[in-house]
């Protein structure tokens, strides 16, 4: 990815019959996609608790190397950069 960070987000809305399904943020990127590839695309990898998933994502974002403050940036400006002012 161009050497850009990414992570992984998850909100309670996020919730699919099957479980939880974070999206994936590119740092720098307008926007957020789904996670591809097993089992990162498959709810039941990432819970159906709320709590469980965040916990999964947090560890999903800190084998990548990034925190829960650095995931919150990349979403946060992934979200300003798609809707600029």
């Amino acid at each position: 990815m161009d050497g850009r960070r990414f992570c992984y987000y998850l909100t309670p809305t996020m919730l699919t019959p099957e479980g939880y399904l974070p999206v994936v943020v590119v740092e720098g990127c307008a926007g957020y996609g789904p996670p591809s590839g097993q089992p990162h695309a498959d709810p039941a990898f990432w819970g159906r608790e709320l709590a469980a998933a965040k916990r999964r994502v947090d560890e999903a974002n800190a084998a990548l190397g990034v925190s829960r403050e650095q995931a919150r940036r990349i979403a946060v400006d992934a979200c300003a950069a798609a809707f600029p002012s």
